[in-house]
């Protein structure tokens, strides 16, 4: 690489070039908004409850299925007693 491209590009980015994309990027997401407001409103009430559904039953299934093995190593392993409910003992 040559100087002169290191200069046009940094390595690090400086704080005006932060700003200039950040602002850049706030501009585009606005204009964006504004554009699919009409058919974008109808996603976005359903955007963050689906989200938030996946995630719950994405954990409640991962205990429950840690509990169903957890059973099974209790009754195979200590003679059937039921303790240690949510982790490996």
């Amino acid at each position: 690489m040559s100087g002169r491209f290191l200069a046009i590009f940094p390595l690090w980015p400086s704080e005006r070039s932060l700003i200039i994309f950040g602002a850049a990027y706030l501009i585009s997401v606005q204009k964006k908004q504004r554009a699919q407001f009409q058919i974008g409103f109808f996603f976005h009430f359903f955007e963050i409850p689906f989200s938030l559904y996946l995630t719950i039953s994405l954990y409640l299934s991962f205990f429950s299925l840690m509990y169903l093995t957890d059973c099974i190593h209790t009754i195979t392993h200590h003679g059937g007693h039921w303790g240690n409910w949510l982790f490996f003992p």
